[in-house]
This record gives C-alpha cells, sequence and structure tokens, in this order.
C-alpha cells in the first residue's frame, strides 16, 4: 500500500565536485505531470487521503483516473488534475478550499493523488495544502501554510509536550564552513546524512522547553518535521520532512562567548517513496567535504516583498504589520492583532476594552499607519447628550455646521482607495445611545454596491437646505470604520444591549511588562492595502457567495450558539440572528489570518472562542439569580463541556484558573479564553454580588 506520506526529501541534486548547492530542479508542465500519474498509478495502486487516511484505489486512464472507495467508483476528468495543477504552479501553495472549479468537489481526491508526485508536498495542519518543494517560502507563507508561530527558530502547531507538527530554520548548507559568530551561536551541522541541529537558546544553559521540547516530543509522537534552510532575507529553501532519531547534549559557546549545555538533534531526512524515487534527496548527500556551520535562525519577522495589490495576500503582508507596530515600541499578541483586524474586516464598529494605559487608542492607529489608511481622533466629551456634536447641527443662522465624524465620512467617501478609522476614544464617558443613535441605527442598514463593499443611508435625520444638501445624503461609506476606547470607572457609562449587540468588543488587559524594547525597522518600503482588503464577505450569512466552502464553519458555530442559548435563556439574555451571523463571518473571516491566531509562545487561540467573548460575555451584568445560574452554567460549559450546578462545582474551575496565574486563558479548557474571563466574572459575583464583563 503507497502512503503519500512517506515524502520525497528535497529537489536539491548534487552539484559538480564540491562547489555548494545546486538549485531546484524545474517543475514540469502538466504533459509531463500527467505521465509521471501514469508511471507511479500504474495498473493500480491505493492510497489514503491526507487528512483521515480513507483508502482509495486509483486506476491511471487515459481521460481521467479512477477512484474506487466504499461508496462506489468514479474517474475524475484529467481537466481536474491540469486546472488543480496550473492553479498550484501560479500559487505555489494551495490550500483545498482554493481549488479551482469543479475540482474543489473532489480536492480530497486530487490533493492524495498529486501528493504523489515528487515535486510536491503538503501540509494538514492547519489546513490541507500542497505546495511546491521548489518554493522559495517567505516568512509570513511560513506561518500561514504550517499554523506556526512568529518567532525563532523552532516553530510548531499546538502544545510543545503533543505538537501537530514543527518547522525548524538551518542555516547550515553544503559549502565551506564559516567560522563560528557570536551573533549567531548554533552550531548545525551534516555527518554522513544526518542534520545535528542546535536547540533554541542563545545565551546560557539551554532548557528543554518551547521549541526544544516540540522537537523533543516529536521522537515518539512521529508527527511531521519540515526543515527550511534560510537562503536570504525573508526566503527559506524546503529542505523536505525529518525523522527526530534523538537528542543529545553538547558543550557550545553561546551569544556572549561562554561555553554552556544546548541540546543537539539529530534529525535524519525521511526516506523517498520507493515507487516515486524521482529525485535523490538532500539526506543521501554525505562523505564529501564538511557542511557549513549554520547561523542562527531568525528570531524576528524580515519584511516581505512588494506585493501587487491586484493580488493582494493579506496573510502574507501580516508579518509586515506586526514588524511595523513592534518597530514604534509597542507589544501586541499576534492573536490581539488579529483579532482585531479579523473584526474590522467583519464589521465596521469594534470596541477596545481595558485597563488604561494597554494601548487601546494605538492599536487602531499603528494598524492604519502600517497599512496605508488614516486614523482620526475623536475625544468624547462627557457633557454630549445628542448627535449635534458627532454629527453636525444647523446654527441660529441656518447654516449646517458638520460635525467631525461626518466631515470624515465625506472625506473617506472621496477618497475611495483609502482606508478610513474614527478612533471614538473614551466613548463612554457619555451615554454611547444617546449621542451615538443613528450611527448605531446605520450601521445595521448597509447594503452592498456593484463595485464591493457596503455603505448606508444617510446619517442626519434632520432637514437641510439646498446648499446643504450633500451633508443630508452622506452615508457611512465603505471605507470608513469605527473603533471605541471605552474605561470602566465610577466616571463612565454602562452599555445597553443597542451597542453591545452591534460591535466586536476586544479586551485588551493582558499585558506583558518584560516587553519594552523595540526593534530596528524594515529597510524595505511598507505596502499599503488595497481598501479592499477591508471589505467584508458578507453583512448576513445569506450573502455569503459560497455557502459550501464555510458550512461547516456555519453548522459549528450554530451547534454552539444553540448550547449557549439553552444557559443565557435563564436571564432573557440569549442571542439572536445578528449575533449568529457575525459570530460566524468572524470566523470565516479569520481564516485568511488562521496563522497568527497564536500567542507570541506560538500557543493557538481559536478564534470561535473569541467570538464567544466578545459578543456573548458583554452581555451577562448584574447579580440576580438568573444572570447568577446563566454564568454558572456557562462557566463550566466553557471549561470542559458540563454546565456546573452551584458553587462548590465551580470551585475546580476556579482552581484551574488561579494555577495559570489568573491570566486571560485556561490552559486545556475547551474555551480556553472565554472560560478564563467567565472565571473572572464569577470570582467578582462571589466577592461583591454583582458582575459584569467589564473590568
Amino acid at each position: 500500500m503507497l502512503y503519500p506520506s512517506v515524502k520525497k526529501i528535497s529537489t536539491h541534486g548534487r552539484g559538480s565536485g564540491r562547489s555548494g548547492e545546486v538549485g531546484p530542479v524545474d517543475t514540469p508542465d502538466f504533459q509531463e505531470i500527467w505521465r509521471r500519474l501514469e508511471e507511479i498509478i500504474g495498473s493500480g495502486i491505493t492510497v489514503r487521503t491526507l487528512a483521515r487516511g480513507v483508502p482509495n484505489y486509483l486506476q491511471w486512464l487515459n481521460e481521467g483516473i479512477a477512484v474506487t472507495t466504499k461508496r462506489g467508483r468514479e474517474v475524475l476528468p484529467r481537466e481536474w488534475f491540469e486546472d488543480v495543477w496550473k492553479t498550484l504552479l501560479a500559487a505555489k501553495i494551495l490550500p483545498l478550499d482554493q481549488f479551482p472549479g469543479r475540482a474543489r468537489y473532489r480536492c480530497t481526491a486530487i490533493s492524495s493523488i498529486l501528493a504523489l508526485l515528487p515535486y510536491v508536498d503538503f501540509t494538514v495542519h492547519p489546513r490541507i495544502a500542497l505546495f511546491l518543494v521548489d518554493h522559495l517560502f517567505s516568512h509570513g507563507e511560513l506561518s500561514d501554510t504550517f499554523g506556526v508561530g512568529l518567532l525563532g527558530g523552532i516553530r510548531f502547531r499546538g502544545n510543545a509536550d503533543d505538537p501537530q507538527l514543527v518547522v525548524f530554520i538551518t542555516g547550515a548548507t553544503l559549502g565551506n564552513t564559516d567560522e563560528h559568530q557570536a551573533s549567531h551561536p548554533y552550531r548545525d551541522r551534516w555527518e554522513k546524512g544526518i542534520l545535528y541541529y542546535t536547540g533554541e537558546g542563545l545565551i546560557g544553559d539551554q532548557t528543554m522547553t518551547k521549541g526544544n521540547l516540540a522537537l523533543s516530543s516529536s521522537i515518539k509522537r512521529g508527527n511531521p518535521v519540515y526543515g527550511f534552510q534560510k537562503q536570504a532575507a525573508n526566503q527559506y529553501r524546503y529542505l523536505g520532512r525529518f525523522r527526530v532519531e534523538g537528542v543529545d547534549e553538547e558543550q557550545q559557546p553561546d551569544q556572549n562567548g561562554n561555553l554552556r549545555r544546548v541540546y543537539v538533534f539529530s534529525l535524519r531526512p525521511q526516506a523517498p517513496n520507493e515507487k516515486v524515487e524521482l529525485l535523490r534527496y538532500l539526506g543521501s548527500i554525505d562523505d564529501e567535504g564538511p557542511l557549513e556551520d549554520g547561523a542562527a535562525p531568525p528570531t524576528a519577522p524580515a519584511a516581505t516583498e512588494k506585493t501587487d495589490t491586484r493580488v493582494f495576500d493579506i496573510a502574507g503582508a501580516f508579518p509586515d504589520l506586526l514588524e511595523a507596530i513592534r518597530t514604534r515600541g509597542f507589544h501586541y499578541e499576534p492573536w490581539q492583532v488579529a483579532a482585531y483586524v479579523t473584526a474590522l474586516r467583519t464589521k465596521p464598529f469594534v470596541i477596545l476594552a481595558g485597563v488604561s494605559g494597554t494601548g487601546k487608542s494605538k492599536l487602531p492607529a499603528l494598524v492604519a499607519e502600517a497599512t496605508g489608511g488614516e486614523a482620526r481622533l475623536l475625544p468624547v466629551r462627557p457633557d454630549w447628550t445628542d448627535s449635534s456634536d458627532v454629527l453636525g447641527y444647523t446654527d441660529l443662522q441656518g447654516r449646517f455646521r458638520p460635525g467631525p465624524l461626518l466631515a470624515l465620512a465625506r472625506e473617506a467617501a472621496a477618497n475611495p482607495e483609502r482606508y478610513y478609522v474614527c478612533i471614538v476614544d473614551e466613548m463612554n464617558l457619555a451615554r454611547v445611545e444617546q449621542y451615538f443613535a443613528e450611527v448605531l441605527s446605520r450601521l445595521e442598514d448597509r447594503h452592498p454596491v456593484p463595485s464591493g463593499g457596503f455603505v448606508s443611508g444617510p446619517l442626519l435625520n434632520q432637514r437641510l437646505g439646498d446648499s446643504d444638501a450633500e451633508w443630508a445624503q452622506l452615508g457611512l461609506p465603505r471605507n470608513l470604520a469605527i473603533v471605541g476606547t471605552i474605561n470602566m470607572d465610577e466616571t463612565t457609562h454602562g452599555f445597553s444591549r443597542k451597542v453591545l449587540d452591534r460591535a466586536f468588543t476586544l479586551e485588551l488587559s493582558d499585558v506583558d511588562l518584560s516587553a519594552w524594547q523595540r526593534e530596528t525597522p524594515s529597510p524595505r518600503p511598507r505596502i499599503a492595502w488595497p481598501v479592499e482588503a477591508w471589505y467584508p464577505r458578507a453583512i448576513r450569512l445569506g450573502g455569503l457567495p459560497d455557502v459550501e466552502d464555510v458550512r461547516g464553519i456555519v453548522q459549528q458555530v450554530i451547534a454552539t450558539l444553540t448550547d449557549v442559548n439553552v444557559f443565557l435563556r435563564h436571564a432573557q439574555l440569549q442571542v439572536g440572528y445578528r449575533t449568529r451571523d457575525e459570530i460566524a463571518l468572524f470566523v470565516i473571516h479569520a481564516r485568511d489570518l488562521s496563522a497568527y491566531f497564536v500567542t507570541v509562545a506560538g500557543e493557538r487561540v481559536d478564534p470561535l472562542d473569541l467570538a464567544l467573548q466578545m459578543k456573548i460575555l458583554p452581555r451577562l451584568v448584574g447579580g440576580s439569580n438568573a444572570v447568577r445560574r446563566a454564568l454558572l452554567q456557562l462557566l463550566g460549559w466553557a471549561f470542559d463541556g458540563k454546565p456546573r450546578r452551584d458553587e462548590e462545582e465551580a470551585d475546580s474551575v476556579l482552581s484551574a484558573w488561579h494555577a495559570s496565574g489568573r491570566t486571560g486563558m485556561i490552559p486545556n479548557a475547551r474555551y480556553p479564553v472565554t472560560a478564563a474571563r467567565l472565571a473572572l466574572m464569577w470570582e467578582r459575583l462571589l466577592d461583591e454580588g454583582f458582575t459584569s464583563f467589564w473590568l
């Protein structure tokens, strides 16, 4: 039986003599691909699908490839394979949900067949994707394709002691040996086909944590381990899959030149598939002179290359955004920035909450600056009681005086190629329902326009003269978003359901006080995001152009919210269609940045978990028995799927939260972020007899 998971290692062959490296073998056209598949499949073989391992029996035919499963037999036309191959050649990396045309309906079988080719490898996590082995990966592509963290030479998906996959980066190459560099103390080396790879940690004895633990855990787990070699800034050449055979300790100098203990992992390239041994793999190169002691894997993302905005790749541009923020001296978790961007792409109304001084008003300004947008600050005054200070008013002479938000809406409408953000600072110093009533209403009556995006009806309800007709007809343009920042103290007001139902609320209270250094900015110019990158796919689930592509996500969200409504019904706080649609659309949009919903340490953060916290928990306010019961049941459900019935049963959740340091996530919980916030709210209810989402 043939398994596609037994992979070809590299397209790199032996050069003449000992002089160095050889470029990748040219990727063939489809005629050659079809001939290769005929050689591989022959009269018939059995392969397993990439994710679930379902056996498929294959037979090669002139007109296509016959696939037989338990459910029957179907001939997949040659044209489908040709379309997919051409798309893969153009894209270099091709997730299954981006298969062209009708081939998408049989993407599982087609991907497992194309994965037999020596020019192709694949990953199952975070989603199934094929990629060309001769493609030079950018930093963003590594993160997006494999769903790993953003930093370090060893990056992993999942938990370090139970990784789904590991990606490592080495500087070890063919050629002359470089002398040890103090700035890059790692000494990777090749000996007889084995890569001896130094673990991570620049100074002092290395510890068996994070990336080192992930590689060590791979010895027994056997999870995929993908190797890459740094070629130049933002260029990583694929070396192939490796098997971690063991780990030893050595003495090597650290970044300061002091001897210290390091872990050295023995990494053996996996043998090529016997049926498709068309190219030599890297592990066959040995006994021909020394291999270079590798430089350190990169510890910071390189700037992305200039991107054609007509084919803008938001995931590829995202590392540039994160770097731009860090070079300004601000530090946010990658998932916080990804959640903010995703929320804004889902609905142009986001509320940033948290304690004072956590960078709430700075985040939208930094994102706008780094993406080529425009941010304007609108400070709220406590004496605002209607919309005149926001939208404008007619003076005693009958002249209309536009407010700052209406003026910004006109500027945005006049510059449709630029994205604008209005930062409503200290939003709850006055009652939002009073001074923002018209804006809240118009957010819900937006409609699509033929050229893309969504616009609203007129913001003003008052009659104006002919000379002010332009202002009277002005609504929310498609390139304007509103971001409110709030603090919760004795000088501020709470929020009504009307406001909470219309916004995504992102909490920014957890801070890392040890992060303070500013990164050196990249010399490369940054790319302005096209305004279309901010347009939502739809504002209602019924408006999605391709339902089949997201049906699984929608069904998961509906099932989750059905459970949630059972608990919220006690307090008459259950969610409706608007909340259902916005949570589902948030999770759908989050797929575009799936690799960046991670902590700095590389731990995954579930977008659905964040959406539950943002859209469900803010409505839980008070100290009544109904709120108490709903909170108690939600707490247990979010922690382990088992609703709690009394205080004693809730103690186990509080204990787990306290054991984690009362942080914003409870490790190993069903919904770590939501469970941690519920634990905080429950503890406050016990101590004070009253609780709310807000700090």
